[in-house]
């Protein structure tokens, strides 16, 4: 009673029909290898918009540091913070650093160290100092979960249609004729020597193993 209600359970996951077994079995090949290219293809994105976002952020320094500089070399406190503040504001950075010659630092923003990344501030050949950035990884996990969803429905309906199109395939090829000779060979008067009629299979007359059988 116990090995009839196991095999019970496992009858979803193992179909009598011949063609569901097959369908099931293409369906968990397409599967696990979209699963394989999907992840991939994720780890790879993941690193190419890293280190876009990286970039993006380089650039936004680099628009500004020429007059943070020049407002760092006049003492102009104001006109530093103004640009400080606009630079923390931008979406892809979590926080940033500004260390002097002297070592002392000013955070703004969420900075927990190590920085990303930084730059040299430079004005007349005198070191000024560095501007220490930190990525917010929190707005590219955001941007980066769209593209993921995309994939993952992308995968999905991919898969379906794999599995619907092998379906249909073997059913028009093998197992629409395996049924027809079942239930033609399940006739013990037919098949006598007397009553024999033979199988006609409405398919392209093909020299194979259905035609033998």
């Amino acid at each position: 009673m116990k090995k009839k209600t196991t095999q019970n359970k496992l009858g979803f996951l193992r179909p009598q029909r011949l063609g569901d077994r097959l369908a099931w079995y293409f369906i968990s090949i397409g599967l696990v290898f979209t699963l394989a290219v999907s992840i991939a293809l994720i780890e790879y994105e993941h690193i190419k918009y890293t280190e876009q976002v990286e970039r993006d952020s380089q650039e936004t320094v680099r628009t500004i540091k020429n007059q943070l500089e020049r407002s760092l070399w006049n003492v102009d406190e104001e006109s530093a913070q103004i640009l400080l503040d606009g630079l923390a504001r931008s979406p892809s950075i979590e926080g940033l650093s500004l260390v002097d010659e002297s070592g002392v630092s000013k955070q703004l923003g969420n900075f927990q160290p190590p920085a990303d990344f930084s730059e040299q501030l430079i004005y007349d050949d005198q070191i000024l100092g560095s501007l220490q950035i930190q990525i917010n990884d929190t707005y590219l996990d955001e941007d980066f979960i769209d593209r993921v969803k995309l994939l993952g429905i992308s995968a999905a309906i991919f898969i379906g249609l794999f599995g619907c199109f092998l379906q249909i395939i073997v059913q028009r090829l093998v197992t629409d004729h395996l049924s027809v000779i079942s239930m033609a060979t399940g006739d013990p008067e037919r098949m006598s020597t007397k009553s024999y009629q033979p199988i006609v299979l409405k398919r392209p007359p093909i020299n194979d193993e259905l035609t033998d059988l």
